[in-house]
């Protein structure tokens, strides 16, 4: 009996780490125009502002969102700022317009 109530909670915790798994959200910001990559674009969950990622000398992020659902910003000084929902289940180019 101590055991089947021992795999329950296991189970029961186990089931609990899956379920906050974290969104990775991945890709490059570029400009529209040049096609070259933009250095230092904040890219940001509209819903969780505090959480977001600095595009490195490539133009590339790498995000954990938290969420399934994410509807990412990004902005650069200079540029209009832009808002994406979708499936960001592959990298995504992000085009920044002056």
């Amino acid at each position: 009996m101590k055991r089947a109530v021992s795999v329950v909670i296991s189970l029961i915790i186990l089931a609990g780490c899956f379920s906050v798994a974290a969104e990775v959200v991945t890709g490059v910001v570029i400009d529209a125009m040049s096609g070259e990559p933009l250095v230092g674009a904040m890219v940001y969950v509209r819903q969780k502002p505090a959480d977001g990622a600095m595009t490195g000398l490539d133009g590339s992020f790498r995000l954990t969102t938290g969420i399934t659902a994410p509807e990412l910003v990004c902005s650069y000084l200079g540029y209009t700022r832009k808002t994406l929902t979708g499936d960001f289940s592959s990298p995504v180019e992000i085009r920044m317009e002056e």
